[in-house]
C-alpha cells in the first residue's frame, strides 16, 4: 500500500487529493485499486490537529 496524489484543476488553481491505493494486477498490467480516499492536504492536516 501506498499513498497516491492526483492533481485537479479548479477555477481558483490546483487541488491535489491524497488517497490509500494499492497495486493490482489485471491483465498483467499494473493498476492502482483505491482503499480510501484521504482528502486534500488541509483536510488530513485538520484530522491530525483534532487528535491531538
Amino acid at each position: 500500500m501506498f499513498i497516491l496524489k492526483r492533481k485537479f484543476k479548479k477555477v481558483n488553481g490546483i487541488r491535489t487529493y491524497y488517497y490509500v491505493v494499492e497495486t493490482v494486477y489485471i491483465d498483467d498490467k499494473p493498476r492502482h485499486k483505491i482503499l480510501k480516499y484521504l482528502g486534500t492536504a488541509e483536510n488530513i492536516l485538520k484530522k491530525f490537529n483534532e487528535k491531538s
